[in-house]
């Protein structure tokens, strides 16, 4: 009994569905930040940066969901959503309809398949994997359907203005971040860390 018990002990602990598992903390930044705020020109970039640690003692099986055997690679993964509204704290009618958290991939739920190996990464005890997200890629619409006043366009970039979004990977938020494009702006300014997102569950 004692063998079986220990055996049990070592064996990754898999993801559920709309947490993290037990040993596992996130931290949700801005890449470029200057205290929460970024500044860009509407053809520049924007990272988010989600850094996964094992604070465990033992291998933790982790879920990122960014690859389906039918669309292959994905541009990001299914867990990720943002919401963002305008410098007067409006969300678009499109983010309304979706639960105000948008991701493209609202519309395309049903087609994923969740047990493909590629999903899974083995993070061994203090391991640390940091996974980049283009935030340009999270709100893109589908077939480049996107509405008016929407604030990015898959041709011309961010859209001129301020903005305030919080980014989210299955159930842990980040914090509100301030987005302004400038078409004036010829660079971010420049990186500052933050304060890790999330904690142990």
């Amino acid at each position: 009994m004692r063998l079986f018990l220990l055996a049990l002990l070592v064996l990754p602990v898999t993801l559920i569905a709309g947490q993290l598992p037990d040993g596992i903390t996130l931290s949700i930044t801005l890449k470029n930040a200057d205290d929460h705020r970024l500044v860009i020109a509407p053809n520049e970039s924007v990272t988010m940066v989600l850094t996964f640690s094992n604070h465990s003692k033992a291998p933790i099986r982790l879920r990122i969901h960014d690859y389906d055997p039918y669309h292959k690679n994905l541009p990001y993964p299914i867990e990720c959503a943002v919401r963002i509204t305008d410098s007067a704290g409006q969300l678009h009618p499109l983010a309304k309809e979706n639960g105000e958290w948008w991701s493209q991939f609202t519309c395309w739920s049903t087609l994923f398949t969740d047990d493909d190996e590629h999903n899974y990464r083995n993070l061994k005890p203090a391991e640390v994997l940091i996974y980049e997200v283009a935030l340009k890629e999270v709100l893109t619409v589908p077939a480049g359907g996107e509405p008016k006043g929407w604030p990015y366009d898959h041709k011309k970039g961010f859209k001129p203005g301020s903005y305030r979004f919080q980014f989210r990977f299955d159930s842990v938020q980040s914090e509100m971040f301030d987005l302004r494009v400038d078409e004036k702006n010829k660079k971010s300014v420049k990186s500052l860390q933050q304060t890790p997102v999330g904690a142990d569950r």
